[in-house]
């Protein structure tokens, strides 16, 4: 998750099109302080994926 996060600093928004799995294989995962951060850097880094990321994150909260 750490490199991910590092990813979305250097490219940004050249890396939304390989999200799609990636977000899937990061929620697949439980919560924990590493996937909130990640989740944070991509959002901040990658503005079109905050909806997405918001959402998703909404799905495993309320499964909890």
């Amino acid at each position: 998750l750490s490199c991910v996060s590092m990813l979305a600093r250097a490219v940004g928004p050249a890396l939304s099109q390989y999200m799609d799995d990636l977000l899937n294989q990061m929620f697949g995962a439980a919560l924990s302080d590493t996937l909130i951060e990640a989740l944070d850097d991509l959002a901040r880094h990658i503005p079109p994926l905050l909806p997405v990321i918001q959402r998703r994150l909404m799905d495993k909260l309320s499964h909890v």
